[in-house]
């Protein structure tokens, strides 16, 4: 039987509360988490991680 890791998440968001929240309450549900705090970092991660999702918020800086 193959088990296959669980999904990753980018989650952007430049309030660092509410990054800090869905980190939390993603990664306890067994996600693999990915942030960024800054909008230049977003298209850093997304090109080196492989990922599945990305939360980000739409009033993004």
């Amino acid at each position: 039987m193959q088990i296959s890791p669980p999904p990753r998440i980018l989650i952007a968001d430049d309030q660092p509360d509410v990054l800090e929240a869905l980190r939390l309450l993603l990664k306890g549900e067994g996600f693999q988490i990915e942030t960024a705090g800054a909008p230049e970092a977003v298209l850093g991660v997304a090109r080196e991680q492989d990922l599945d999702v990305v939360l980000m918020d739409l009033n993004y800086a």
